[in-house]
């Protein structure tokens, strides 16, 4: 473990993506920092594959954008690549992998209206039981949505099935 300076205007805990972007900036502007993170030295493979538009952004700002860009991929490299990992029983055939894969789609929409129309992920909370309440309330508000709503296609109102 290395030695920790005595005093610091700062103590950062976490020496993650943000953790280090804090150090950075906050170092350029001549505040004194410490970073403290659970784990000794650096991930032995780091795990992003892809770098955002915004990331870069910041990573120009700090004047490293350049070299990042030369690490990765080269520049006629497809970006629109589209993949999945999955993980079933041996002998699975790439049919029903990709019938799988194509399901997932429809479960994303339900996640999504859930999050729209019966705040899903408006929470904030401390505890597992609290998430767990909001979470299963949510969901109970998203299925009796999704009832209704079908129960009015089935009677022709139209306007039920435009408006959600």
């Amino acid at each position: 473990m290395t030695d920790i300076p005595a005093s610091a205007s700062v103590l950062i805990v976490g020496g993650g993506p943000c953790g280090l972007t804090l150090a950075i900036e906050l170092g350029r502007r001549g505040i004194s920092t410490v970073l403290v993170d659970a784990k000794e030295g650096t991930a032995f493979n780091p795990q992003a594959n892809a770098t955002q538009a915004r990331t870069m952004e910041h990573f120009r700002r700090l004047g490293f954008a350049d070299e990042i860009r030369a690490l990765g991929l080269p520049p006629h490299h497809p970006t629109d690549i589209a993949y999945y990992v999955c993980f079933g029983p041996a002998g699975t055939s790439q049919v029903e992998l990709v019938q799988v894969a194509g399901a997932r789609w429809a479960i994303e929409e339900c996640f999504q209206t859930a999050k729209n129309e019966a705040g899903l992920d408006q929470y904030q909370v401390r505890s597992w039981r609290a998430w767990h309440a909001h979470i299963t309330l949510a969901m109970l508000a998203a299925a009796y949505l999704a009832a209704t709503r079908a129960r009015e296609a089935e009677k022709g109102d139209l306007a039920a099935v435009v408006t959600g």
